[in-house]
């Protein structure tokens, strides 16, 4: 017995041994923050850095590494900071140092962040070059300079190279203009599909968007293939787990899927357990993400009706204006349903015993002599959305008009009458 367990902690032991000693994944993750995380995992580590220097450093690195240089050098990626191992102490400094920080954030045509831009600084009276940065994941760049006035030089693969004075600190949104690439023929093959570690990104066909009227025809005809079947609002995963609904981060109900532009749908984001507050928690998650315009507008009318039994008629109209960080959505809806054969019908029979022992026994039936039901519905919601880099903030108000008649006769009654009820209810939020 002793025998078989010394063999099992030696298997384990070599396993253990095989097994990556560095393995950590970051998104955007602060430089300080990734390296601290790196030393609270291997506390035998002795890493030395300034903390202020590396703050504006962000890294999104997959570290898989056995040795605590590679781990490091892999975490830093293509920022401007050195590693240098001297005896049993790693020392992480940053190539750039200045009392001044030009800071922006570099968007392409198609208002997208660029990624992975070289931002070098230059010397307006030579051209020298006096330092360099790389944009993030979401295009933002942080370089400490020590000289006011200087020039800068953009390139990126993909984009025409852009040279402009920074005569400020703050330098806003830059535009980098797409330049065009003449290739040889080529077979191209089209991935409307990216799996990440947090979320499953699709991107819809012309096609697609051109088939469905509203986000949850769109859905339909993606067939994402963790989702189930897809009715109105009611959208599940393949375990029958519902699936909460965002448009742009906001809460989405079945009338916003229905009054969407679908042509403004970039892509649609299936995500599980998300940790982004905007999502409210929710455990699986579909969120479209739409074309932001500088200013603008668009207006649709959206109606479906029935005749087959009684009748359904259902209208929306949507009306949205954009003008740069403000979004304004006015949406009205009308729902009228109406039947006048809902009813049911009843057998009853009654056993009743007799003074001689016999049992005298009749059948009672009930039949719905004439039944009458009638619904309408009337919504009107005005939506105004602020949405910047860091702040999203929504303000609402709505009301809600609901009529409801409903009356029948079961024969055998000596008289009926047809009561209408009616609520109307009306909140602001």
């Amino acid at each position: 017995m002793l025998r078989i367990i010394a063999i099992i902690a030696a298997v384990i032991t070599f396993l253990m041994a095989d097994a990556e000693t560095f393995s950590y994944r970051f998104n955007s993750t602060p430089l300080p923050k990734a390296i601290r995380k790196i030393m609270e995992g291997h506390p035998e580590l002795d890493i030395n850095f300034i903390y202020n220097e590396l703050e504006t450093y962000k890294t999104s690195a997959t570290v898989k590494a056995d040795d605590a240089y590679d781990a490091l050098r892999q975490t830093i990626g293509l920022n401007p900071v050195t590693v240098v191992k001297s005896r049993n102490t790693y020392y992480l400094e940053a190539l750039q140092h200045g009392k001044y920080v030009y800071t922006g954030r570099i968007i392409g045509n198609d208002n997208e962040p660029v990624v992975a831009a070289t931002i070098m600084l230059l010397a307006q009276k030579d051209s020298t070059v006096l330092t360099y940065g790389i944009s993030d994941t979401e295009g933002w760049f942080s370089i400490p300079c020590d000289r006011k006035g200087v020039l800068g030089k953009l390139t990126c693969l993909g984009y025409k190279p852009k040279i402009e004075s920074f005569n400020k600190f703050s330098l806003g949104t830059i535009y980098m203009e797409e330049q065009a690439v003449s290739l040889g023929t080529v077979t191209v093959e089209a991935d409307n599909a990216q799996l990440f570690a947090d979320k499953s990104i699709y991107r819809p066909s012309e096609t697609q968007k051109k088939a469905s009227m509203s986000g949850s025809d769109l859905l339909n005809h993606m067939a994402i293939p963790q989702l189930g079947i897809i009715s109105g609002n009611s959208i599940v995963t393949n375990g029958g787990k519902p699936v909460a609904v965002f448009i742009d981060y906001l809460p989405a109900t079945e009338k916003d899927l229905q009054a969407m532009r679908v042509s403004d749908v970039k892509r649609v984001e299936y995500l599980e357990y998300p940790s982004d507050p905007r999502l409210q928690g929710s455990a699986y998650v579909i969120n479209f993400i739409m074309q932001q315009y500088e200013y603008g507008g668009y207006a649709k009318l959206y109606g479906t009706g029935s005749f087959l039994n009684g009748h359904t008629e259902q209208g929306i109209a949507n009306v949205r204006m954009q003008y740069k960080r403000m979004t304004y959505d006015l949406m009205g809806s009308a729902y009228d349903h109406g039947t006048n054969h809902s009813g049911e019908e009843m057998k009853e029979t009654f056993r009743i015993p007799q003074e001689d022992g016999s049992i005298n026994q009749f059948v009672r039936r009930s039949e719905t002599t004439e039944s009458k039901q009638e619904r309408e519905n009337y919504y009107l919601i005005f939506r105004a959305t602020y949405n910047s880099d860091k702040v999203q903030a929504s303000s609402l108000i709505n009301t809600n008009l609901d009529l409801f008649w409903n009356g029948k006769c079961i024969r055998p009654c000596k008289s009926h009458k047809i009561r209408p009820w009616c609520k109307l209810r009306v909140f602001f939020q």
